[in-house]
């Protein structure tokens, strides 16, 4: 079974609010509904309910900019095709470019995602 409980680093009321989003989720049964909890993600993906992802994003950008580049630290990309599957806003597709890659194939599940992306 997966962990229910958010243990990471966040601040203590964040992580009051997930876990007791968590638990509500586990007391009314929809973390067990795995193709509704799918559709709720595509939907807040999507940007349906409110425009939080894109405020995310601009919030997350010089985080993961970080990170990509930190991940791809000492990689030889050049000319080489590289595949980012769950490629989201592309930070590490670009940073990849930047190294040098030739190719740069991007996918997600989500088409808003993509289009950020592109």
């Amino acid at each position: 079974m997966p962990p229910l409980f958010l243990i990471g680093e966040l601040s203590p009321l964040a992580k009051l609010m997930v876990n007791l989003s968590c638990f509500a989720a586990w007391i009314t049964g929809n973390a067990r509904n795995t193709v509704a909890m799918k559709q709720r993600m595509q939907i807040g993906y999507e940007g349906t309910c409110s425009d939080h992802v894109t405020r995310y994003d601009t919030l997350g950008l010089k985080h993961y900019t970080r990170i990509a580049t930190e991940l791809l630290g000492g990689i030889d990309l050049r000319g080489k095709k590289v595949l980012d599957v769950g490629c989201g806003t592309g930070i590490l597709s670009l940073q990849a470019l930047s190294g040098g890659a030739g190719t740069v194939l991007c996918s997600d599940l989500s088409r808003y995602m993509l289009e950020q992306c592109r």
